[in-house]
């Protein structure tokens, strides 16, 4: 019996199980075993368990550490790594070193929350310590470490799930090394890999709940969850309980609790767990739902929603992960989606144990969840997940049912362990006529794509562009012949090589038949850590953080007349500027403000609603003047095309660091004084006047409804031209010196937000959206002081936390005892 505990019937050398027994006469278990997560032994195998993971997850960065030492930074430099999260690991670093809490960033766009846009891990616990490490080693620590918790809670769950030591160890490498883990790391999103890791502590908590530890368990997934909001990524909630709740219902029912019993402790579970998880993540979920609700992601568009579904043809990249390319294999990634979304695969060893982890009632409960998570993951190639979607409050807001498929990983990884379970106490009776003819046909297909040529076959050719030429593709990709032969190329490699681990995994499986379960388990058990570890490995990519460091001549050039923008055009990413330390129109954001998303389309002739996260100016115009654009950065020799065309011309201004530096003498300062006012209620006709040829922004400032002025207040005043001097230019605090002739208005180019107030002379006055997108205070004749701050809703949401945290620490620690025995 799968649940037998340890005693006089069982195997020497075997592993206690330290779930409650599968028979109905027991299901209490022992109070003094029952009531322990893993026994004396099991504890001895976690701890050298728990060394193997961190061991693994060491040698998978030392190649990294190994050519660029302390430089080192994990992941694509092409990716989210470099194009956003370097930059916001270490924009807070250096804030919370500095003694401030960063709230706002106004380095991108014209400004954005920082601590609003949640993937910055603001209040995220884990990152705290590595504040006081360079960025560089923080980056790959942050990762070794999310790694390594992942693992050991996949561990823990899989113990739970009654997995022996061996098949727990596989379910940890099964979990961590898969596609939706490795393949994320070399993409890069920092806030995603973090949140991925408490997943399976989530799991582990709904089990200890169901199974009569309600009160610990239930600390424990809200926790988790808690964390998983704190390190950034709300969604991971939501994918991990569309997961743990029909797996809790299976469970019930393996279990043979009544189903009375079992909806009392799965509700009271959720509940539970929900409200302390809004509790203990409200520091961040308040910022994050406040501009969620107003970002260009509110309200329920399908196209959204189910953007990056999991295409059933991508399967095969179960057996081959590369059939459909890579991101650096010739014929790049002609698969739909991006490769780190709607790649699956787990390995091919791990497969083959599937069905051996079948076998018994808690094997298939499994595939309960799995079933479930499948059918959402393929998101819009059904018909059922728009009005689910529909249905359920906040997933609007977010996007890729492909998602699904990183919790659906550590249920089959379960699977993959209770094989190697049972393959370990019953070993392989007999070889089945299917695993006979599968080993065949492998020979066969082996054989046969070994001997293939370069020529693709016309099969091949057909089927490439057929799939290139349809669904979402987020990589250009010409198919041509040249692309025939290179998608071909890779795709025979890769079929090779998940066909040779499948006579691998089988002849693994066969010595069961010839030295018995427990040799059979090992040798599998080496496979599949060789296969995953591999597999990992090749998905790893570094870049050097010497690449970040900024030039100090160049710095010293654009800051040398006070604030202005810069737009970096030698080459770059976006969000680059905020380590060096400088603002820019450009930049990369997930949750942009609907105001800004608005002004950016229309600037660029997109459509009012479309979402982008990447926005690049490289343009010299009306509006990159009035925005304060006054430097533009170019590869040294490389003289820009709207340096001509602008009128007046740009001003070459130096040579630094092997790129030029160009000054534009027209662009306006960040703040300005505007005395006339003109309201234009609808934004359409307002942003069409805006990009209309002649716009002149000095004639008038234009607002969306009419100011709190009186007309009698903005009446003629002195001859004298106004004055504006800033007086002081933080990220969170703007103090503006003005001297008007008349009432008007003083202008700050920074997005306007909700979140900034003014004072003027130390009396509150409402703050205007000036052209649609930008600051405008109104402000009296003659000399005044303007002061402009920034507050995120962080307060509240902070003693929330705390108050979460209690209640999360008392629930667990008020936990009798000995177990609530379990009822029929």
């Amino acid at each position: 019996m799968l649940g037998r505990p340890e005693g006089a019937g069982a195997r020497r050398g075997s592993v206690a199980v330290t779930g409650p027994p599968a028979g109905p006469s027991s299901r209490g278990g022992s109070a003094g075993q029952g009531d322990r997560l893993l026994g004396d032994r099991g504890r001895h195998a976690f701890r050298w368990a728990a060394l193997l993971f961190l061991l693994a997850d060491l040698w998978l960065f030392l190649p990294g550490w190994w050519e660029f030492g302390a430089q080192a930074v994990v992941g694509s430099p092409e990716r989210d790594m470099g194009l956003q999260f370097y930059a916001w690991r270490d924009y807070l670093r250096r804030a919370l070193l500095a003694g401030r809490l960063p709230q706002w960033n106004p380095h991108l766009f014209l400004g954005v929350p920082f601590l609003g846009a949640g993937q910055a891990g603001v209040f995220y616990p884990p990152l705290w310590p590595l504040l006081f490490v360079s960025t560089p080693l923080a980056t790959c620590l942050e990762r070794v470490l999310h790694l390594w918790v992942g693992q050991v809670g996949t561990y823990l769950f899989a113990r739970r799930v009654e997995c022996s030591a061996r098949g727990a160890l596989a379910a940890g490498f099964v979990a961590s090394c898969a596609s939706t883990v490795s393949y994320r790391i070399f993409a890069g999103g920092a806030a995603h890999l973090d949140a991925i890791a408490w997943t399976p502590w989530v799991l582990l908590g709904g089990v200890l709940a169901l199974r009569g530890r309600w009160r610990a368990g239930t600390a424990l997934a809200a926790a988790a969850s808690s964390l998983q909001v704190l390190a950034g990524y709300p969604q991971m909630v939501q994918l991990t309980w569309f997961g743990l709740l029909p797996f809790l219902a299976a469970l019930a029912w393996a279990d043979g609790l009544s189903w009375r019993e079992a909806a009392r402790r799965v509700l009271g579970l959720l509940l539970a767990a929900a409200a302390l998880t809004a509790l203990g993540s409200a520091a961040t979920l308040l910022p994050t739902l406040e501009l969620a609700l107003r970002s260009a992601r509110r309200g329920f568009d399908p196209s959204w929603v189910t953007l990056l579904s999991l295409p059933p043809l991508q399967l095969l990249t179960l057996l081959a992960p590369d059939v459909f390319g890579a991101t650096w294999s010739p014929a790049g990634f002609w698969g739909e989606g991006y490769p780190w979304e709607t790649t699956w695969h787990v390995g091919v060893v791990p497969l083959l144990l599937v069905p051996l982890g079948l076998r018994g009632r808690r094997g298939r409960a499994l595939l309960v969840p799995c079933a479930c998570l499948l059918l959402l993951a393929f998101g819009g190639h059904t018909p059922f997940y728009v009005p689910f979607a529909r249905l359920l409050p906040g997933m609007g807001l977010f996007r890729g049912p492909a998602k699904h498929l990183i919790v659906l990983t550590p249920f089959v990884a379960v699977l993959c362990g209770l094989g190697i379970t049972h393959l370990a106490r019953a070993g392989v009776r007999r070889a089945p006529r299917a695993g006979w003819i599968a080993c065949g046909g492998a020979v066969l297909a082996l054989l046969a794509a070994l001997a293939a040529n370069d020529a693709p076959p016309a099969f091949f050719a057909r089927w490439a562009r057929a799939v290139a030429g349809e669904g979402e593709h987020f990589y250009a990709v010409a198919a041509g012949p040249e692309f025939v032969r290179a998608a071909w190329s890779g795709a025979r490699g890769s079929l090779v090589a998940g066909l040779g681990w499948v006579l691998a995994g089988l002849a693994g499986l066969a010595a069961g038949r010839r030295w018995g379960g427990r040799v059979a388990a090992r040798v599998v058990l080496a496979l599949l850590c060789l296969e995953l570890l591999c597999y990992a490995a090749s998905r790893q990519e570094f870049f050097s953080a010497e690449r970040y460091v900024p030039p100090a001549e160049l710095v010293a050039v654009v800051r040398a007349e006070g604030p202005a923008r810069v737009a970096l055009l030698s080459g770059e990413e976006p969000n680059r500027a905020m380590v060096w330390g400088l603002e820019t129109l450009s930049g990369y954001e997930a949750v942009l403000p609907e105001r800004v998303n608005a002004f950016y389309n229309a600037w660029e002739g997109l459509p009012a609603h479309e979402q982008r996260y990447v926005r690049f100016v490289a343009r010299v115009d009306a509006l990159t003047r009035l925005l304060g654009q006054r430097w533009v950065v170019v590869p040294a020799g490389v003289r820009p095309d709207f340096a001509l065309r602008a009128s007046p011309p740009l001003e070459f201004r130096a040579r630094v660091a092997g790129r030029d530096v160009w000054r534009d003498p027209a662009a306006w300062p960040r703040a300005f004084f505007v005395a006339e006012e003109e309201v234009v209620p609808a934004r359409e006709e307002l942003f069409a006047r805006l990009t209309a040829p002649g716009f002149d922004p000095r004639r008038a400032v234009l607002l969306e409804e009419p100011s709190p002025l009186a007309s009698s207040a903005r009446s003629p005043g002195e001859a004298a031209a106004p004055r504006v001097a800033l007086r002081a230019v933080a990220p969170e605090e703007v103090r503006v010196a003005v001297r008007a002739p008349r009432a008007g208005f003083l202008v700050v180019t920074s997005a306007y937000d909700p979140g900034w107030r003014a004072w003027v002379d130390g009396t509150p006055v409402p703050l205007l959206a000036a052209y649609g997108v930008v600051q405008a205070v109104p402000v009296p004749a003659g000399r005044s002081e303007v002061v402009l701050r920034y507050r995120a809703p962080w307060p509240l949401g902070l003693a929330l936390s705390l108050l979460g945290v209690l209640a999360t620490v008392g629930l667990g620690r008020s936990c009798p005892a000995k177990r609530v025995e379990q009822e029929a």
